[in-house]
């Protein structure tokens, strides 16, 4: 990325905070965003600067990779795509694909004492999801080391072979160019679902087919209040799997948005990220 693309990015999305608002309050977010941005461009991309550790919003937060996490605060705090307005002090979250556990960190500064799960399959980077829980003195965290799926059993997980942490990671070869293999065990979200969640992230490269299958199976489903979930369409050009997707959303009384970018001219079978965010319907 030249400075150019960089800066006309910086100012879109700082003019975004700006006509938008934020729930960490404008200036706070937008200095936080700056000194991110500012240390990623200068000190990382043109020092070649090993920054490992960041803080935002009163929290401490250790990574691999200062790109990978300036990446995921871009995703995760700057444009408040989690939030959601809780009916009790103790809101019941489940997070999947927890990753580093920014997410959770976004959770826990909307409502301190929330109750969270949150489900990260790859063991590098449970270690650092563990350890920001931990540094942070975040009580009412469960983290599950497992990936979900719809049943429980051990499966091939692709990560980058020589970048632990990386933002893809998936049950699915065809998500990283690059990749190496390994087994890890799955787990079913239904077992978790053993009371009214007030609000569910999916973020799992792939396998919200299975998951979302399995909670509509297990009649879980519409237990969920509100829900915002990254759908990989087209994983490979002939999967077209999102009516079906969306087709479980709607049996189980959910009504939906969906956030779908995808610039034309159009090309058949393209791969397209979609954030799809569910909500129950009043009976």
């Amino acid at each position: 990325m030249s400075f150019g693309e960089w800066f006309l990015r910086l100012l879109s999305n700082v003019g975004f905070v700006i006509r938008r608002g934020h729930t960490q309050g404008r200036p706070v977010t937008i200095a936080t965003y700056l000194k991110i941005e500012l240390k990623r461009f200068f000190l990382v991309r043109l020092f070649g600067r090993n920054l490992t550790t960041e803080s935002i919003f009163g929290f401490r937060v250790h990574f691999y990779s200062y790109e990978t996490f300036a990446i995921l605060f871009e995703e995760v705090f700057l444009p408040d795509v989690y939030f959601f307005l809780a009916t009790s002090p103790q809101p019941f979250v489940l997070d999947c694909g927890s990753n580093i556990g920014l997410a959770v960190l976004y959770f826990k500064s909307l409502y301190p004492n929330c109750k969270i799960v949150a489900f990260e399959p790859d063991e590098a980077t449970f270690s650092l999801l563990k350890r920001n829980v931990e540094v942070n003195n975040l009580t009412d965290v469960t983290l599950i080391n497992k990936a979900l799926y719809d049943s429980k059993r051990t499966i091939e997980f692709y990560i980058s072979p020589d970048q632990p942490g990386l933002l893809v990671q998936s049950i699915r070869k065809e998500s990283l160019s690059a990749s190496q293999a390994k087994t890890v065990e799955t787990e079913m979200l239904s077992n978790y679902v053993d009371q009214e969640v007030d609000f569910l992230k999916m973020d799992i490269e792939g396998a919200e087919d299975h998951v979302m299958r399995d909670l509509e199976q297990s009649a879980k489903l519409p237990l969920i209040k509100e829900m915002v979930i990254e759908y990989h369409h087209h994983m490979t050009p002939r999967e077209d799997y999102l009516g079906l997707f969306l087709q479980r959303m709607e049996s189980s009384n959910f009504g939906y948005q969906i956030r779908a970018p995808l610039p034309p001219p159009f090309k058949k079978g393209e791969f397209q990220g979609l954030l799809v965010y569910g909500y129950r319907l009043a009976e």
